[in-house]
């Protein structure tokens, strides 16, 4: 019934046990990152929610089901948009025997209009079922999560998830499906970027680059690789790079690099890494994270990745 969503079995039994005794609750509320699964976990539990016409949940066409998301060119889901859609749930349904409204960001949602949404969900129609999806609970007001049965998304397993991959991605070897599975961390949807995309790629051989460029010859060579990046590969590049440094100082804590997303790379350079200092490292992870974030908040990319280098070679770290 749900077979189409990885892992998550307990989830999976609940909703398949809802479904069969058709005793769904009013409310769900699904939590976890972009490409864990949540869309796919909507999408379904309406499809055998629906009733009539249900094979049109899958083309994004049935009358009945309704996805809130944010306008176009917007950023937030409006109260507005809440307001109407708490108007319209009240009108039986078209089509179907229920009314489905899946709500795609409730964490895009300020506290007025969650606080919109709780008036529904505190007394909504028995023909509706709401399913909310939000990154984290931790973004939902306390009352709208009471109000719902709240399922995390659970994270792939590694050998689960390079099985179903290797259905999508047929042309990827064994080695390059593991490498996306484990810089994934078990998010699929993330891991699917990182096949579907050659940057990944491009961006795991600049990291290997900078690394040891920085570590033998120095901050100029080092700067001159990521010199040329504009601000979105510097984006896509930095948590690369930081996922590459966390590889390398498990490697020099623990002298494994078995489970590392880098592992060919951590032993070509095994004799420059086992010098390596962690305190840099970990200096260095931190830098890589923190300087996303000041690009995003439009900070030249430049300034922004200059701490990165300066401290791979060795500077101190200044805040």
């Amino acid at each position: 019934m749900f077979d189409a969503l990885l892992s998550n079995k307990k989830m999976k039994e609940q909703l398949s046990r809802a479904v069969t005794t058709d005793t769904p609750m009013h409310a769900y509320l699904f939590c976890g990152e972009q490409g864990t699964g949540k869309k796919t976990a909507a999408r379904l539990l309406a499809y055998e929610l629906v009733g009539e016409g249900r094979e049109k949940v899958m083309r994004s066409s049935h009358p009945d089901v309704t996805t809130v998301r944010p306008a176009e060119g917007k950023k937030l889901i409006s109260v507005e948009q809440i307001r109407e859609m708490r108007a319209d749930a009240f009108v039986r349904p078209s089509e179907g025997r229920r009314k489905i409204y899946i709500i795609d960001g409730v964490h895009l949602m300020n506290d007025a209009g969650q606080n919109a949404l709780l008036n529904i969900l505190e007394q909504p129609p028995s023909f509706v079922v709401f399913i909310l999806l939000s990154q984290s609970r931790q973004k939902v007001l306390p009352t709208v999560i009471s109000r719902c049965a709240v399922y995390d998304m659970e994270y792939v397993e590694p050998s689960c998830a390079a099985e179903y991959l290797k259905t999508v991605y047929p042309d990827k070897d064994s080695e390059q499906l593991k490498t996306a599975v484990l810089a994934a961390g078990g998010n699929i949807g993330l891991a699917e970027s990182f096949l579907g995309s050659q940057e990944f790629e491009h961006y795991s051989a600049d990291c290997e680059k900078l690394v040891v460029s920085a570590l033998s010859s120095g901050e100029y060579a080092a700067s001159r690789i990521i010199s040329g990046m504009s601000k979105d590969t510097l984006c896509g590049f930095l948590p690369v790079l930081a996922m590459y440094l966390r590889d390398v100082a498990v490697y020099t804590a623990s002298g494994k690099s078995d489970d590392a997303v880098f592992c060919g790379s951590i032993l070509k350079n095994k004799q420059l890494f086992d010098k390596i200092d962690l305190n840099m490292l970990y200096d260095s992870i931190r830098a890589c994270e923190s300087a996303v974030e000041l690009i995003n908040a439009n900070v030249s990319p430049a300034l922004a990745a200059a701490k990165v280098v300066i401290l791979l070679c060795g500077g101190k770290n200044i805040d």
